[in-house]
């Protein structure tokens, strides 16, 4: 772990404080987000990497993350969704996504990337 800030970003709150909390039992610093709006407004904070959910209200994770790399951010992202596709790993891929998990989250996958990049 390099001490970096996770941020998470899912609408469902449940999910959200489940995350967290277990991110922060292995030790990590993490910033909740029930928005991407919130997120991009906060953005200043500049977290090492983001858990964004793909199936939120308003703007959806991979949006978030493509205005993201629009600005030239190339923050290292992990994506969770309820529904998976091969449209949203394809989409992902292009952003630079390496990895698109389905919810529930496991927690290996989870540790696996925060070890990585935070």
């Amino acid at each position: 772990m390099s001490g970096g800030t996770v941020a998470i970003i899912d609408d469902n709150e449940e999910v959200l404080d489940s995350l967290g909390l277990v991110l922060e039992m292995y030790g990590f610093a993490v910033t909740p987000y029930a928005v991407s709006g919130s997120f991009l407004d906060d953005f200043a904070a500049r977290p090492s990497c983001l858990i964004v959910d793909q199936n939120m209200p308003g703007m959806k994770g991979l949006e978030l993350v493509a205005r993201l790399r629009q600005q030239g951010n190339l923050i290292p992202v992990l994506v969770t969704t309820g529904l998976p596709s091969s449209d949203i790993a394809e989409d992902a891929a292009r952003l630079g996504i390496e990895r698109v998990i389905t919810k529930p989250a496991k927690v290996d996958d989870l540790l696996n990337f925060v070890s990585k990049y935070c």
